[in-house]
C-alpha cells in the first residue's frame, strides 16, 4: 500500500512539473515575442556589432569569414558574436578572446534572451542557413547576409509556399547559379551575388596540419580520395518521404565494401568517406577495412582542421548531387559522380539544371566496374576530364585569390 502511494505521488508530481513547464514555456515565448516586437518598432542598432551563426556551430562559410575578419584586424572596429548551442565549449576552444559566444537556446528550447538582446540590435547578421530567430519584419537598417552552404544539383520539392525574402544579400558560387537560386528562393536576382564562398579560401592553400594528417592516414603513400555523398535519409526527417533514396550509393551490401577495399589495397589507394552532416548513420563495418576510413566532423576538430582544408590536400573526389562537386572545381582535380540512384533521385526530388549530367565533368559511376576504371585513372594520372572541368568552372565558380576579402568588401565591412 505504501509503495503504491509513493508511485502515485511521484506520478502526480511529474504531471504538475510538466504542467508548470508548459505554462512557463508559453509565458516565456510571449515575453520574447513582445520583446522582439518592441525592438522592431523602437530598437536602435549597434552598427559595429556582427552576429554569426552556422550549421554545424562555428563552421563553414561563417567560420571562414569570421576568422578572416579577426586575422585582418576588423575586430578593432567591430565586435564579433557567435550564436551557438554550447557557448562554454567554444569559449574554451577559442583562445583569441576576440569572439563573444552566446548560448542559442535556453531550457525551454527557445532562443535565449541573452542572444536575442544582441541579435536584435546587431547591425549585421550572417549565417550559413536560414536565420529563423526573428519572425516578421526585421529591425530597420539591419542587414542579413545569407552566406549559405553551397550550390548543388538538387532541387527543392516545390517552390510553392516559399517564404518571402528575409535576406538582403545572398552568396552563390558563380554566375551559373544566380537565376537558379533566385527562383529557388523566390526572390529578385539583384539580391543574389556570385562572389563564391568564404570557405573557398581554405581550398586555395595546403595547410601544414592537413598535410600531416594526410601523411598519417596514407601510411603507404596511397592516393587519397575523399567520398562525400549527399544525404539520402536525413536526421531531420525533411526528405524521408523520398522512398528508395536511403542506401549508400553504389554499395549494396558488405560484400561490395569488401570488394572496393581490396580494389583500393591492390591499387594503393585510400578512400576516406565523409558523410553529410544531416545523414542518418549507415550500418557499415568501417573498422573491418584496410584502405577505407570513415571521417567525421569530430575527427577533423580533434586534428584542428576544417573540412575544406582537408579537401585541399586530397587527390580526387567522389560525390554525386552535392555542392562539394561544384566547390571542388577550384582545386582542379579528378571528380567522379556516383549515379546509380540518378533516375530515382530525379523522379523523387529533381534537379535545378535541365540536363544535370551535362554539368558533371568526370567519371559517371553506376557500379563497381565504373569505380575500378576511375581508381585506375587516378593512380595513372589519366585526367581526361580536365578540359570539361575547366569549362564548367568558368561558369559555376567565380575565380578569385581572396574570397573572404571579396565578401567583406561587398557587404560593406571596413577596417
Amino acid at each position: 500500500m505504501i509503495s503504491f502511494m509513493k508511485k502515485k505521488d511521484y506520478f502526480e508530481k511529474g504531471i504538475l512539473e510538466g504542467l508548470y513547464l508548459c505554462i512557463a514555456k508559453v509565458i516565456y515565448r510571449l515575453v520574447v515575442r513582445c520583446y522582439v516586437l518592441y525592438n522592431q518598432r523602437f530598437g536602435k542598432l549597434n552598427e559595429n556589432h556582427i552576429v554569426f551563426t552556422s550549421t554545424p556551430d562555428f563552421s563553414d562559410n561563417s567560420r571562414a569569414l569570421s576568422d578572416y575578419l579577426i586575422n585582418n584586424g576588423y575586430q578593432k572596429k567591430y565586435k564579433i558574436f557567435w550564436v551557438v548551442y554550447d557557448a562554454k565549449k567554444y569559449s574554451k576552444e577559442d583562445t583569441s578572446s576576440e569572439i563573444v559566444f552566446l548560448e542559442k537556446k535556453n531550457k525551454f528550447g527557445a532562443y535565449s534572451l541573452s542572444s536575442l538582446k544582441i541579435i536584435l540590435k546587431a547591425g549585421t547578421l550572417l549565417g550559413t542557413h536560414d536565420i529563423v530567430w526573428i519572425k516578421g519584419k526585421s529591425i530597420k537598417g539591419q542587414k542579413y547576409i545569407r552566406l549559405w552552404h553551397g550550390c548543388s544539383y538538387k532541387d527543392r520539392e516545390s517552390n510553392v509556399g516559399v517564404a518571402p525574402r528575409s535576406f538582403d544579400f545572398a552568396l552563390v558560387s558563380g554566375p551559373l547559379f544566380v537565376d537558379i537560386k533566385a527562383y529557388f528562393w523566390n526572390v529578385d536576382k539583384k539580391y543574389i551575388h556570385p562572389l563564391g564562398y568564404p570557405r573557398y579560401d581554405w581550398l586555395l592553400r595546403e595547410e601544414k596540419r592537413a598535410l600531416e594528417f594526410k601523411k598519417r592516414l596514407c601510411i603507404n603513400n596511397e592516393q587519397l580520395i575523399i567520398w562525400m555523398p549527399t544525404f539520402r535519409n536525413d536526421i531531420q526527417g525533411r526528405f524521408n518521404s523520398f522512398e528508395g533514396i536511403s542506401s549508400f550509393p553504389l554499395m549494396s551490401d558488405d560484400n561490395s565494401w569488401k570488394e572496393l577495399d581490396q580494389m583500393c589495397k591492390k591499387l594503393n589507394v585510400r578512400i576516406v568517406v565523409k558523410t553529410h552532416v544531416f545523414q542518418k548513420e549507415y550500418k557499415i563495418p568501417w573498422d573491418s577495412f584496410s584502405n577505407i576510413n570513415r571521417l567525421t566532423n569530430d575527427d577533423l576538430c580533434e586534428e584542428g582542421i576544417k573540412l575544406y582544408e582537408f579537401l585541399a590536400v586530397t587527390d580526387a573526389l567522389i560525390s554525386d548531387y552535392s555542392s562539394v562537386a561544384i566547390d571542388y572545381l577550384i582545386v582542379n582535380k579528378p571528380i567522379a559522380f556516383a549515379l546509380d540512384d540518378y533516375k530515382l533521385y530525379k523522379d523523387k526530388r529533381g534537379f535545378v539544371l535541365e540536363n544535370p549530367l551535362d554539368y558533371m565533368p568526370g567519371h559517371h559511376l553506376y557500379n563497381l566496374n565504373d569505380m575500378s576504371v576511375f581508381l585506375h585513372d587516378v593512380v595513372s594520372k589519366n585526367d581526361s576530364y580536365a578540359e570539361k572541368r575547366a569549362e564548367l568552372r568558368n561558369n559555376a565558380v567565380t575565380i578569385s585569390s581572396h574570397y573572404c576579402k571579396d565578401v567583406a568588401d561587398a557587404i560593406g565591412l571596413v577596417r
